[in-house]
């Protein structure tokens, strides 16, 4: 009911009207005992039964107990004469209002929705979720943003689905369904799918409330936008957002990332906790507030202007720098189980970005935590990179570029005098090198080595992984200066330990154990994570998944190690903890990044690691015409670059940007893709278009399906990637370490077509009467073998041309990205000299790499897959020492 001024609630007399809306009218009223303004919130006449107001009064009491700077304080509840609140007046505008302005400057954004994040991580500390946040209920004052009607509007409504508690149910009350023609857009257009849908809630879907907050405060306007309910709901359960930096080109890419992975319909790949989001957005701003000092205090110098021009070139050559961090990515995977005792918890860590160059890698922290050594990647030459961690510390390189150089497995010694690295001479062959600290002479420790080096707790041994042969590697301890290398243990293929220079065995904190991450090549492969006992030299393998799950990994505890691994072939690569003995995982970060590598401090409290993060978009061109983008640009949530394919005149690609990897159909008649296998990739299509085959990453399998996605079966197992004829009758899977032919009817009988090792991929020719594959010639060095179709008899052999190559439509040549240029190139298949594809209009420079791309039987349209990759250090440091 309407209040006059002048009436009595309570002992506050009522002044003003200052607002009104469903949930009821807001007064300014005078607290008439301590002669103090307040606002006064009566409730609307339906609250009044028993329940309702008995509930009412538990959780406003509750409400009424956060004492948080961004809440709206509560001071006082009561029913009598009508349901109140008393709540401070605040003096400011509505983000609502504010927003009818356009979007917040990007500084006061962040500024913004830090406060925010803050509060609402206080009250889920508390047990409270707000359930109801949007831009009307928060306010901006001069001491900052303020959040109202704090976990009310639930309670009051009485619009629980049945079996829900009403403080579950959705935030309209049910006089207004969703399906109701007309109705203007209200609280609806910021509620999450489960919210939509009647589920019980959890503070995930303030996480995703907030993140529709954010997403209107960057680009001014709403993520899923309508002139009814219905069709703002049907947004919000269907559709993907825009991207961000589409609408602002200026937000910077982390603050896109974070609003969007807050946006995820999927709670389980949300931000799972507002602390999580918290910190993401502290990282941003320490980085807006880097970038600015840097623009402060940067000499403008000839030199420096070199090393930007040198920057600006360099980033069409990113591709190759990482490729050998992401190709580790793509292949490994584990499944989740859980933990019976509690591991560490994200919330007690702070998150810091160390490097912002978007090509640094292999990280090593100090044993004290004061310095940082890594790789960084520019143009095709890698550098070994020193500075300090304090924020005011400058990046030095210890080891220049050396071109077909690259370098990985970095560490410290245990007094931080020096840093060992790998330096990688060929794919086969590395040595283990050792240089000061703060720069001086190199020296050589060990050949053939395959890892980075751990240290024992006393800091007197050394451990290492040594392939002395293809076929065997051993784990080795040295003396610190590597002198005195003794084996441990030895594991013969198809067993082996594999580290590919990520990481390095990781001595217990006792002595007594060394962890590895190992690998069983038979059939089916496994990952492992192997303990070595160091008295006996027995394995004992802790935990098991599908191969190369594992990348790198360090002891927390005694009884914890911490990993770098992911939950499934198709998924991102993620930190987990894993206990010891029990084998049992949990995860520790849950983002849209990737994390490879790992070096934690002496004590155990902070440790680094590099991310890697992605967008990803497809560019389509006739020949000779402009560029189109049919895919838009968007933050990839998983690997990219597994296949780009024409299909009739629409496109197969795996967009990435779900809950994990897929193949998808995006047909030229409609706009939005059509996923038709999930966990899918690198798609092959026949001539005609009717049949496609695949490679499915979570079951390890090929399988076959029609142009629509019907009649799938499963072709075989195994870790092979497959190439369909052309018409359509067989396949080849290239399984390491052979090529294996085999009918398209998956009970026909499969034949090995070549005895070669096989290193990656291949693809049969067009007209179907080659094979071109990936594999080693005599001289271990990796080639492009060309042979005949069935037998593989003739043969000719091409030098390597990259991560990513195709068949000319016309089978003549092999068509390929110029790891310099980045643009497409073409190597006649008769050895000639390769030419540069000149049919197509340069692409946009963007910063953009292709990561795969597809032609037209004729020749006159071409498609490209592009991302852009950046990977940086970022540290991780307890809030509090560990127990």
């Amino acid at each position: 009911m309407a209040l006059t001024p002048g009436t009595k609630v309570g002992p506050y007399e009522v002044l003003a009207q200052i607002g009104a809306g469903g949930m009821g009218e807001v007064y300014r009223a005078r607290d008439t005992r301590l002669d103090r303004a307040v606002a006064v919130k009566v409730l609307p006449a339906g609250a009044t039964s028993p329940q309702a107001l008995d509930r009412f009064e538990r959780e406003a009491k509750a409400i009424a107990a956060l004492n948080h700077p961004n809440i709206c304080s509560v001071y006082d509840v009561g029913t009598t004469p009508v349901p109140y609140l008393v709540m401070e007046l605040l003096e400011g505008e509505s983000l609502y209002e504010r927003l009818t302005r356009g979007p917040l400057e990007v500084a006061s954004l962040v500024d913004v929705a830090l406060a925010l994040a803050d509060a609402i991580a206080a009250a889920h500390a508390r047990g409270i979720v707000h359930r109801d946040l949007k831009p009307s209920n928060i306010v901006l004052t001069p001491h900052g943003p303020k959040i109202l009607d704090f976990g009310l509007a639930r309670v009051v409504e009485g619009t629980a689905s049945p079996g829900v508690e009403a403080t579950a149910g959705p935030t309209l009350p049910a006089v207004a369904p969703l399906t109701e023609a007309g109705v203007t857009v209200g609280t609806v257009a910021y509620m999450s799918p489960e919210q939509l849908r009647g589920e019980a809630l959890d503070a995930r879907t303030d996480v995703f409330s907030l993140g529709l907050v954010l997403y209107e405060m960057a680009t001014g306007q709403r993520a899923f936008a309508g002139g009814t309910s219905a069709v703002v709901s049907a947004a919000i359960l269907h559709e993907h957002p825009r991207a961000p930096r589409t609408l602002r080109p200026d937000l910077p890419t982390s603050l896109e990332q974070a609003i969007l992975t807050a946006l995820e319909k999927d709670r389980d790949t949300r931000t799972q906790t507002a602390t999580e989001l918290r910190a993401e957005l502290k990282r941003i701003k320490r980085e807006l507030g880097e970038a600015v000092a840097s623009a402060d205090t940067a000499p403008q110098s000839s030199s420096s202007n070199a090393q930007v021009l040198a920057g600006v070139i360099g980033r069409r050559r990113r591709a190759l720098a990482v490729a050998a961090v992401v190709a580790l990515l793509l292949v490994g995977a584990a499944w989740l189980l859980t933990r019976q005792r509690a591991a560490p918890s994200i919330a007690d860590f702070e998150l810091e970005q160390l490097t912002t160059s978007g090509t640094a890698r292999a990280p090593a922290i100090s044993p004290r935590g004061d310095y940082l050594a890594y790789v960084e990647s520019a143009g095709i030459a890698d550098s070994l990179m020193v500075r300090q961690v304090a924020p005011t510390g400058r990046s030095v390189p210890i080891v220049p570029p050396t071109p077909d150089i690259s370098l990985a497995g970095v560490n410290f010694t245990p007094d931080g005098k020096f840093v060992d690295y790998l330096r990688r001479i060929s794919p086969t062959a590395a040595e283990l090198w050792r240089i000061p600290t703060l720069s001086g002479q190199p020296r050589r420790l060990a050949e053939n080595v395959v890892s980075g080096v751990g240290w024992s707790p006393d800091g007197r041994q050394m451990a290492y992984v040594q392939a002395p042969s293809p076929k065997q590697t051993q784990l080795v301890i040295a003396e610190i200066d590597g002198s005195a290398p003794q084996v441990k243990a030895t594991r013969i293929a198809p067993l082996n330990f594999y580290f590919a220079g990520l990481g390095g065995p990781a001595w217990s904190p006792d002595g007594s154990t060394i962890a590895l991450v190992g690998r069983d090549g038979g059939s089916p492969r496994t990952g492992q994570i192997v303990v070595v006992d160091m008295a006996t030299g027995r394995e004992r393998i802790v935990a098991t998944g599908p191969p190369e799950f594992a990348f790198a990994l360090a002891w927390l505890d005694g009884e914890t190690l911490l990993l770098s691994m992911l939950d499934k072939l198709s998924a991102l690569a993620q930190l987990w903890t894993l206990s010891d003995p029990g084998g049992k995982r949990t995860r520790f970060t849950n983002d849209t990044s990737q994390y490879a590598g790992l070096s934690v401090t002496a004590d155990r409290n902070a440790w680094v690691t590099s991310r890697l993060e992605a967008s990803f978009g497809v560019w389509t061109s006739e020949s000779g015409g402009a560029w189109r983008q049919p895919v838009p640009k968007t933050p990839a949530k998983a690997q990219t670059g597994f296949g780009l394919r024409w299909i009739d005149d629409d496109l197969l690609f795996v967009p990435g940007t779900g809950t994990g990897l897929g193949v998808a159909r995006r047909r030229a008649s409609a706009g939005a893709p059509e996923m038709l296998a999930p966990g899918g990739g690198y798609p092959s299509v026949s001539r005609d278009g009717s049949t496609i085959v695949y490679f499915d990453f979570d079951k390890q399998e090929q399988w076959r399906m029609d142009g629509g996605g019907n009649n799938q079966k499963r072709l075989g197992r195994g870790t092979g990637i497959p190439s369909i004829s052309p018409d359509g009758r067989q396949v080849v899977v290239f399984d390491v370490p052979s090529a294996t032919l085999k009918s398209i009817d998956p009970a026909g009988i499969a034949h090995d077509v070549t005895k070669d090792r096989v290193r990656g991929r291949g693809e049969v020719s067009p007209d179907g009467l080659l094979l071109a594959f990936e594999a080693f010639n005599e001289q271990n060095q990796p080639i492009i073998a060309v042979c005949d179709m069935p037998a593989c008899s003739a043969r000719q052999t091409l030098g390597t041309l990259g991560r990513v190559w195709h068949w000319m439509p016309d089978g003549l040549g092999l068509a390929f990205v110029h790891p310099v240029t980045s643009n497409l190139w073409v190597q006649p298949i008769d050895a000639g000299t390769a030419k540069p594809l000149r049919d197509f209009p340069d692409l946009p420079d963007d910063g953009l790499e292709i990561w795969d791309f597809d032609l037209t039987a004729d020749g006159r349209r071409l498609a490209v897959a592009r991302a852009r990759i950046l990977n940086d250090i970022v540290l991780f440091r307890r809030l509090r020492p560990a127990e």
